[in-house]
């Protein structure tokens, strides 16, 4: 198949027939109960996709079929991701064809030259156990990000186009990883507006800085199970949102039914599990006595575009204690930390501050002294903490 480049130059990239890609990629016959990207996406290039789910959907071997049968036809050699070294040892990623293995996905990819997947110095190559027969340019690279600066400026990927950074939500992301990760892509696409851009995660935290960087945040708040919202960066990037989980009505009566038998608690951190929603930590409310004042209520935290007001409380049966609530807006007098080191004003305090009010409301988030007024200001508040402490 003779390729075309957009705008008939090599500079900009391959000009992809999407249609004939997805034709290939129904060949396979995907089962309806995994995740398919078509179904969630108008798959194209020059965009983002930030998919999201419990585990075990599919996502990341559905992708990886999908970009094999773009190398099948273009040659394009895919980029997997990861966050760090670690992530990508051999001994860390084995399950990663497994499935692709199991179902014999190579030989049908390939029209039965190959069946099987070898890996060597960060390639993935295609296989014959029978013959021995070993393809001569490899189908995938894997990158992390913790060695871009050493990569970057000695890999050359003139046709990588598809890019799927696995899991990147963790608890391993730290203040700057969005900088490294873009560095990242740059490195890999150059001038090219031809790549598609994937980034997969579980449904583990509502509050992950990817989603303030990548300008999705309000998205990510009020998506619904099965549904794709299309957001539009404020400089123009597009970003394609999707959540795979399944709402009750679009569940299939067997899971339904497996989620009764074993995961039917109302404990909301196993919403993932049994597909519905996001997975919430369980956090304390605020005491209900009706000896409980205020005494302090001028300290806010300021994070994701979220206001929250830490209320210093006290009555006699649980003495003192934070009641942590969503606010519209803060006043001259107010107290707020940030994590920006570009301080608005005097009223802003970077992390934790120095005083020793801020020490000793600090000192009762360590103890346990924090109440919530719901579980997503728990999400937040641990979130802001978390991020602080990487900082």
């Amino acid at each position: 198949m003779k390729i075309k480049y957009i705008n008939n130059n090599p500079k900009y990239g391959i000009d992809y027939d999407w249609k004939l890609i997805q034709k290939e990629f129904n060949k396979l016959q995907i089962p309806d109960d995994v995740f398919n990207p078509y179904k969630f996406h108008k798959i194209e290039g020059g965009k983002y996709i930030f998919d999201l789910s419990e585990r075990d959907t599919g996502k990341t071997t559905n992708w990886l079929l999908l970009a094999m049968c773009i190398n099948k036809l273009y040659g394009s050699e895919i980029v997997y991701i990861r966050e760090t070294l670690d992530m990508i040892l051999p001994k860390n990623d084995s399950e990663l064809f497994k499935t692709i293995r199991m179902f014999d996905y190579v030989s049908k990819i390939t029209n039965g030259q190959y069946n099987d997947i070898r890996y060597r110095s960060r390639r993935y190559y295609y296989f014959n156990r029978e013959t021995g027969e070993e393809a001569n340019d490899p189908f995938m690279l894997k990158w992390s990000l913790d060695e871009n600066v050493v990569k970057k400026s000695s890999v050359q990927l003139p046709d990588s186009d598809i890019i799927i950074f696995d899991e990147c939500i963790s608890p391993k992301n730290y203040m700057g990883e969005f900088v490294v990760f873009m560095d990242t892509i740059k490195s890999i696409i150059r001038r090219r507006f031809s790549p598609l851009i994937v980034l997969l995660a579980n449904t583990i935290n509502t509050q992950s800085m990817w989603f303030k960087e990548f300008e999705i945040y309000d998205a990510v708040q009020g998506i619904e199970p099965s549904q794709t919202i299309t957001v539009t960066s404020s400089l123009g990037t597009v970003v394609d949102v999707a959540h795979i989980g399944q709402s009750f009505e679009t569940m299939s009566a067997d899971r339904i039914e497996h989620n009764k038998r074993f995961f039917g608690f109302k404990n909301p951190q196993l919403n993932s599990i049994r597909g519905g929603s996001w997975a919430f930590d369980v956090y304390q409310h605020p005491y209900r006595e009706p000896d409980s004042e205020s005494i302090i209520n001028n300290r806010y935290i300021e994070h994701n575009g979220n206001i929250l007001n830490l209320e210093v409380m006290h009555n006699n049966k649980h003495g003192y204690y934070v009641v942590v609530h969503k606010a519209n807006q803060i006043y001259d007098d107010s107290i707020v930390y940030t994590l920006d080191k570009q301080l608005k004003d005097k009223r802003y305090k970077y992390k934790w501050g120095i005083g020793n009010v801020d020490r000793k409301l600090w000192d009762m988030y360590a103890h346990g002294r924090f109440t919530y007024v719901t579980n997503m200001e728990g999400s937040i508040m641990d979130d802001f903490m978390n991020s602080m402490k990487r900082l």
